[in-house]
């Protein structure tokens, strides 16, 4: 084959939409999250310490990462589902890491007020038991919603059997 002068050609259909989709998709969360563990960051600051707010942060990126994992895994093997849109990683980074660092800033502040009173090993134990019940019913929660979702008929977030999940998936 060789180009013709002069002519203007598009490529249009469900290749060109699916293509342009996945290089959006990768490139707005290639954008996002480095920009929203920034902000996080910044706001995590704010507790007055400066080793609690990157383990806080680590701590969520690797929970984000293992529900990734944990989801390719699943829907690729067992449950052998195609794969998913390719938007669906930087929606579940912006709940998880939103999410996350909620009941992380929630669970730290009891640790700190019982540790005050109660010294470090047993005010973590004393945290952990206070909050530990309401952050995994809150999880629970979650992930019966998100699970109602997917069986929907009609989900915008599935794909077609012939889609491949390793573009979606990948980092790059």
């Amino acid at each position: 084959m060789h180009p013709i002068e002069g002519a203007n050609a598009l490529v249009g259909g469900t290749t060109a939409i699916d293509l342009d989709t996945r290089t959006t998709a990768i490139h707005d969360r290639n954008l996002i999250i480095p920009i929203v563990l920034l902000v996080v960051l910044a706001v995590l600051m704010l507790l007055r310490s400066s080793v609690a707010p990157l383990i806080l942060l680590a701590t969520t990126v690797l929970s984000f990462g293992t529900t990734l994992g944990v989801a390719a895994l699943l829907f690729d093997g067992p449950f052998d589902f195609a794969g998913a849109d390719p938007v669906v990683p930087l929606f579940a980074f912006v709940f998880l890491v939103a999410l996350g660092i909620d009941y992380n800033i929630f669970f730290m502040i009891r640790v700190r007020e019982e540790a005050k009173v109660h010294g470090t090993r047993s005010g973590m134990i004393r945290g952990l038991t206070a909050t530990g019940g309401v952050i995994t019913s809150a999880g629970v929660v979650l992930a019966a919603t998100f699970a109602a979702l997917g069986v929907t008929p009609r989900c915008s977030w599935r794909r077609s059997p012939s889609w491949s999940p390793s573009a979606s998936w990948s980092t790059r």
